[in-house]
């Protein structure tokens, strides 16, 4: 054969021709695990994305297998889930509060730092009576004010507490501002009755 000529036909030993071979020879398993011996797409224990599943082994070279997923774990500090529960719980209380309508009159009364001076008369009076399972009042005079909160108690459990229901006065608009408040207000709901009065004295 002249130099640059092709070979057109190879002699090849009858003994080294495979006489077995059939379609399936050259189809790719089914159902193959990337973590398989005959696979290795994966490390057995580690992730892979999804275009890597292709073995890799001389045998299914290129045939598509199925990934193993395999579980994360994360370790968290102790009370963590207790914690993470809790909150759940708050959340599941929230979706079921009713919405608080208030109810406030008496003619607006000025004040410096009314929002201020009403929550910390919200939190003393929620430190003595915390839950609303009977009626109760609180009562206080200071710095030319007389303040009263107190909660009238109806039938039925309620699904709130007292720092639930009483901020909502401050959140209301046109009840009590930065510089004032109306002189009473009442939020009346299926289990009771939340009430404020604040009265400037000499007014």
């Amino acid at each position: 054969m002249a130099a640059g000529q092709v070979a057109l036909e190879i002699s090849i030993p009858k003994s080294q021709l495979a006489t077995d071979v059939t379609e399936d020879t050259f189809a790719c398993p089914t159902d193959l695990l990337c973590i398989a011996d005959d696979c290795k797409a994966q490390d057995e224990g580690k992730d892979i994305a999804e275009r890597q599943t292709l073995c890799k082994t001389e045998v299914n070279y290129g045939c598509k297998c199925r990934k193993v997923n395999y579980p994360h774990h994360t370790l968290v500090k102790h009370g963590y889930t207790g914690a993470q529960n809790e909150w759940l719980q708050q959340l599941i209380k929230l979706a079921d509060l009713p919405e608080f309508q208030t109810e406030c009159r008496g003619g607006k009364q000025h004040a410096s730092d009314s929002k201020t001076k009403f929550k910390e008369k919200v939190n003393a009076a929620c430190k003595e009576n915390p839950e609303l399972e009977e009626t109760w009042t609180f009562s206080d005079s200071v710095e030319g004010f007389t303040w009263g909160l107190s909660w009238e108690k109806k039938d039925g459990d309620c699904l709130f507490d007292c720092q639930t229901i009483f901020p909502t006065f401050e959140d209301a608009s046109n009840r009590i501002y930065d510089d004032g408040l109306e002189k009473n207000g009442v939020i009346h709901t299926d289990c009771g009755s939340a009430i404020y009065v604040a009265y400037q004295l000499g007014q």
